[in-house]
């Protein structure tokens, strides 16, 4: 049976950064998934996190070099399609017999370029999933065919600041409640 959460539409994939100053968006200026056995489609935006036939965690990077000073909070903010979107052959983007999976958002330690340009590296789906945890999201059906936000913890936060002025910060992501 086919379990995953998915997301496809990388122009609605951005993260809000609030600060002293006025709220800053920054679109994803890539994002994609890799399958447990390290297999990515270089130019493939789309991103998946779940089971299809093989399990999947996904990603998305962040261009935060034009950025300074503090961020006090940060949201990433992703379309989740509904059924025949894009087109009819497409179920919605969360199918799975339960009712809720859980997703969460990761700290990836491998830098953007690599993360981007790899085809075949399972320690990057590896990295995908298993750093300290950014943020959640219970995802349902009802999820299809909305934005879902998920704001970024703490330690999410921190880690953005690293790259505030400096590159790209990169969030993964996978569904932990798959059975």
């Amino acid at each position: 049976m086919s379990r995953f959460v998915r997301t496809l539409l990388l122009s609605a994939a951005w993260l809000a950064f609030a600060s002293a100053s006025p709220a800053i968006t920054v679109n994803a200026s890539d994002s994609g998934n890799y399958s447990a056995t390290g297999n990515h489609a270089l130019g493939d935006l789309e991103y998946v996190a779940g089971w299809d036939n093989e399990a999947l965690r996904d990603y998305f990077v962040f261009d935060l070099s034009a950025l300074s000073g503090t961020i006090a909070s940060a949201t990433l903010h992703v379309y989740n399609p509904a059924v025949c979107e894009p087109d009819c052959s497409y179920t919605g983007g969360y199918d799975s017999a339960d009712a809720t999976e859980t997703y969460n958002l990761h700290e990836v330690l491998v830098l953007a370029a690599v993360v981007t340009n790899s085809v075949l590296n399972p320690a990057i789906y590896t990295d995908l999933g298993d750093g300290t945890s950014f943020g959640s999201h219970n995802a349902s059906a009802a999820d299809n065919g909305a934005f879902i936000d998920s704001p970024l913890s703490v330690a999410g936060i921190g880690a953005a600041e690293t790259w505030v002025g400096m590159g790209s910060f990169v969030l993964g992501g996978e569904v932990s409640t798959l059975a």
